[in-house]
């Protein structure tokens, strides 16, 4: 079973499916500056399926 997200976790997860890109999304969700971009991409390839889902549909949706 998946682990809970953390607040700045699931406002990441909200900000990628509203179709914000990964770096903003993470400064929108309250990583800092010097580490958005990092968070970001660890978030949506290792971290909670539920961040990467998010994620990926964003992607498919893009492609419709």
């Amino acid at each position: 079973m998946s682990k809970k997200l953390t607040p700045k976790q699931e406002k990441f997860a909200q900000n990628v499916a509203k179709g914000m890109k990964k770096n903003e999304a993470a400064k929108k969700a309250g990583y800092s500056e010097k580490n958005a971009a990092r968070a970001g991409t660890v978030l949506t390839s290792k971290s909670n399926p539920v961040v990467q889902i998010n994620y990926r549909l964003k992607q498919l949706t893009r492609l419709l």
